[in-house]
């Protein structure tokens, strides 16, 4: 029975140092997600103004919100405008995304509105 009690608490003990490192692995890796999912949406700004013949101009944050829908709770703040021509090319662009305590300075390429890995 002691044994059983022992292997318990040792149960208990480790548990306890390793929950709160799972909750922060599962947190960073949701946030990569929604990351990536931002950078496929900025990556397909091309592909909308290609198809509308449009140019979009992304100089503030609103006009980000109207373009790029965020997942819930993530915010931008615009710091080099976004532009991509109508024929599709991007000239580029930067942003800060954040979320929480997290934040990402997100760099856009041309010609594509491509993010390079980090």
């Amino acid at each position: 029975m002691v044994e059983l009690l022992v292997v318990l608490v040792i149960f208990g003990l480790v548990s306890a140092l390793a929950l709160p490192n799972l909750s922060r692995t599962y947190q960073s890796l949701s946030f990569q997600g929604e990351i990536e999912e931002i950078e496929i949406r900025l990556a397909a700004l091309g592909r909308q103004a290609f198809f509308s013949s449009e140019s979009i101009e992304i100089d503030d944050d609103e006009k980000f919100y109207e373009r790029v829908t965020l997942p819930q709770g993530w915010s931008v703040q615009v710091l080099e405008p976004l532009i991509v021509r109508s024929n599709g090319v991007c000239i580029g662009g930067k942003v800060i995304l954040s979320k929480l305590e997290f934040s990402k300075i997100v760099q856009v390429s041309a010609p594509h509105c491509s993010v390079p890995n980090d």
